[in-house]
């Protein structure tokens, strides 16, 4: 059993080779070819077009809302005259190409208290700074020395 992956949300087309052989003649019978999804409640059939190449065409519609995502269980059915042959069967998984979500979001509500803490700006802390004044400067002679000056030892 093979897995065929289609979009759940867009129209999809699968084209198979199938090839018809008999030890018969053939009337000249075009066969009817399904494609059949079997879902849990519900299956549905595609119809397949025949060409002369022996390929088949199947168009299968948008099944969003139809089939939900997932892998279902399928099979080929090939009526010719009075028989019936299942000569495929395949895993098909349904999956949507794109997904968007929204939903809201409830937050608990602020306190009065907590708004105005967070409006107010604190500012950064100087501190202060005292004025410095002028020391007056002694006048000295010109013959003080140092020792005259810074006292003696």
């Amino acid at each position: 059993m093979s897995n065929l992956s289609l979009h759940l949300d867009r129209p999809n087309e699968i084209v198979l080779k199938v090839e018809i052989t008999s030890t018969e003649p053939q009337s000249g019978e075009t066969p009817e070819i399904n494609l059949v999804c079997e879902g849990k409640e519900l299956s549905y059939s595609f119809k397949g077009k025949y060409n002369s190449e022996g390929e088949v065409e199947i168009k299968i519609p948008t099944m969003k809302g139809k089939l939900t995502e997932g892998t279902y269980a399928s099979k080929l059915e090939v009526v010719l005259g009075d028989k019936y042959f299942c000569p495929l069967n395949v895993d098909l998984k349904f999956v949507e190409s794109m997904k968007v979500v929204a939903e809201f979001i409830q937050r608990p509500e602020k306190k009065k208290d907590d708004m105005v803490k967070a409006a107010i700006i604190k500012k950064p802390v100087i501190p202060e700074t005292k004025k410095i004044t002028e020391i007056p400067k002694k006048k000295m002679s010109k013959t003080t020395t140092l020792k005259d000056r810074f006292g003696k030892r």
